[in-house]
């Protein structure tokens, strides 16, 4: 028997859980717990995942873990929610790899030789090293009208996913992609393009991918072109009729290489940027997201919180619950040449 299709839009018994858990409150999960089932049903999905989060597991149930398996579809479902949204999630041939784990990493390439019968074989000069990639944490708190929270419609439903899939893509995206992001110690690792030096944009379609290609020392069949939605519909415009380029906001091809948009690549009136990597040759960590919900905390409402700051808002009195979104991520690319950057990317002038 094949298992019932789901119509609803990814990432929506994500925000669903989200939902349970604000209207709830301080009175926690089985509060929230009676919410799911009233509101979605006993049998639901969402259901199941928070009333695994109470119930203990026993020995003697042999079904006790199942939920386990319905929280993991929640939780692939959200992620793929960001694909839309967040670069980090389209590129799927990165090297996926564990924090705290030593890894081995190519830090120069390996060359093979032609040898004749009885010669000497030649030694490859390729060098290996390892990278050990800890944990650091992506950070979004969502403040929504309880009253927002407090509806069950579709509606309220759509807009609680949306400013959840938003707030855990953007910031990671801008982190991944920006040259000025050239990381803290301990907290925010650097952007893959820190550090490098640009090439500059001709103006000309052609010549720039070109010219991407002449500087990248990567593997190609690996490798991916991104960019920011407006530089990509520039593309698209400029390259009208070519089969060799066809690439609109939400990304596309060009000379056989997929091209991926973000809002988090960097824009200016100078122009876009337009990164050509390896996907093979970036490390990533991705531990998932953990969701956290207060109706009772008082938040800085600013993106520089200062310790020991006065100017507090309470959730209680202005009506509001927060959703702390937390993700953690890590990546580096340790091999030379596999990730170039161009700027001043303006075709058309728009």
């Amino acid at each position: 028997m094949t298992a019932p299709v789901s119509v609803l839009a990814k990432g929506t018994q994500f925000a669903r859980i989200a939902i349970c858990l604000g209207r709830a409150g301080e009175l926690g999960l089985p509060a929230a717990l009676q919410v799911a089932e009233s509101t979605y049903g006993p049998t639901s999905q969402v259901a199941a995942v928070i009333r695994a989060a109470v119930a203990a597991g026993t020995t003697d149930d042999s079904q006790w873990a199942a939920p386990l398996t319905e929280a993991q579809i929640i939780a692939n479902d959200f992620l793929e929610a960001t694909r839309t949204r967040s670069v980090l999630a389209k590129l799927t041939d990165l090297r996926r790899v564990p924090t705290k784990v030593k890894v081995p990493v190519q830090t120069g390439r390996a060359t093979a030789y032609w040898a004749g019968q009885g010669a000497p074989k030649p030694l490859s000069k390729g060098s290996l090293d390892s990278a050990t990639l800890e944990p650091r944490k992506v950070v979004g708190i969502v403040p929504l009208s309880r009253d927002l929270v407090r509806l069950s419609n579709s509606t309220a439903e759509a807009l609680v996913r949306r400013d959840l899939v938003n707030a855990a893509a953007a910031l990671a995206d801008a982190s991944f992609l920006d040259p000025t992001s050239t990381g803290v110690p301990g907290v925010q690792p650097a952007s893959v393009t820190a550090d490098l030096t640009p090439v500059a944009s001709t103006g000309n379609v052609p010549a720039d991918v070109e010219a991407l290609i002449g500087a990248y020392a990567g593997d190609l069949e690996t490798a991916a072109f991104i960019t920011d939605p407006l530089t990509a519909v520039q593309i698209g415009l400029r390259s009208s009729g070519s089969n060799a380029v066809v690439v609109g906001a939400k990304g596309g091809e060009a000379v056989g290489i997929p091209v991926f948009t973000s809002s988090g690549s960097p824009r200016s009136t100078s122009g876009g940027q337009i990164v050509l990597l390896d996907q093979a040759a970036v490390l990533m960590a991705d531990e998932g997201i953990r969701l956290d919900v207060s109706e009772q905390a008082a938040l800085q409402m600013e993106d520089a919180p200062s310790a020991g700051a006065q100017a507090m808002v309470s959730l209680w009195q202005n009506n509001l619950v927060a959703f702390l979104m937390e993700r953690r991520l890590n990546w580096s690319a340790p091999l030379p040449g596999t990730v170039v950057l161009l700027n001043g990317a303006l075709y058309g002038g728009a």
